[in-house]
């Protein structure tokens, strides 16, 4: 069994729309990152290139979509967000899988979750996290390369 699996509900397929939005929230869509966070399409491909923004993709769909909760009411990037990818890329599958530990409420963060404090500005607390969890996935993997800034 993955990790992934078993955060899945036994009633909806995995691949549902409406499954991930109870699981991580709304996503939106490069057109929608415009009005929101004032992206266009080439600024976005950028910020998900250096790992400040998580596009992920729906089966069906032909275009990739965003979850909302990496921005900030006013469009603001989730501080930290890139390093954190960076520490976690070894040890998860994809996107998805990244998604889910970031939106996770867990005892760790007094049941809240890593997203939530990215945004109170715990960013370090994220980041030890992170790299606890890397060592315990995959201890053959080195959080080390990722560098300090965002």
């Amino acid at each position: 069994m993955t990790r992934l699996a078993s955060y899945l509900g036994e009633n909806e397929p995995a691949g549902s729309l409406a499954f991930w939005e109870r699981k991580i929230g709304p996503f939106y869509d490069a057109a929608a990152l415009f009005h929101i966070a004032a992206l266009d399409l080439s600024e976005v491909e950028v910020c998900e290139k250096w790992g400040d923004v998580i596009a992920v993709a729906i089966k069906g769909l032909e275009y990739k979509l965003y979850p909302g909760f990496q921005f900030g009411p006013n469009g603001e990037l989730l501080p930290g967000l890139r390093r954190v990818i960076c520490i976690l890329r070894p040890g998860l599958v994809d996107n998805w899988d990244i998604s889910l530990w970031l939106n996770h409420h867990t005892m760790l963060f007094n049941g809240e979750s890593a997203t939530a404090l990215l945004r109170q500005g715990r960013i370090d607390a994220v980041l030890d996290a992170a790299s606890q969890d890397l060592a315990r996935w995959n201890p053959k993997a080195a959080s080390g390369q990722c560098g300090a800034s965002n």
